[in-house]
């Protein structure tokens, strides 16, 4: 296994000391930038770092890393664990009328999930019109 460290994140010791012990590859500082199918031909992806290396591979998981944008929930005063919004099991944060979704409130960085706290949080915020609606009719 072979993981390309991209634009500047850097590894702390302790994870490059786990890679090496799982026996992965790290390279830095030579970012890809391209990528060849070459399947028809090799049954191979071809990946071309900036220093002209080319990295023969089955297959690609690619992270684009990502930065929590949290700053507007905790000016409103939501609680926050480890930079992400502190939400319930109906995507409420702390905050009354403030719900979070997508990759504001989990590690878990996968699209499926972010649309489906998307999901959540909008049927609570008709739940909770809703209920409203009626308790003031």
């Amino acid at each position: 296994m072979r993981v390309f460290i991209q634009d500047d994140h850097q590894l702390d010791q302790t994870e490059i000391a786990e890679a090496k012990r799982l026996s992965i590859d790290i390279v830095e500082n030579d970012p890809l930038i391209e990528v060849r199918d070459d399947r028809r031909v090799s049954h191979r992806i071809n990946l071309l770092s900036r220093s002209g290396k080319l990295y023969n591979t089955d297959v690609i998981f690619y992270h684009m890393g990502y930065n929590v944008q949290s700053q507007l929930a905790e000016q409103l005063g939501c609680q926050l664990d480890e930079g992400f919004i502190k939400i319930n099991n109906k995507q409420k944060t702390t905050v009354a009328n403030v719900y979070a979704a997508g990759d504001v409130d989990t590690d878990r960085h996968y699209v499926v999930l972010a649309v489906a706290s998307g999901a959540l949080a909008a049927i609570s915020i008709y739940e909770d019109i809703l209920k409203t609606a009626l308790e003031n009719s």
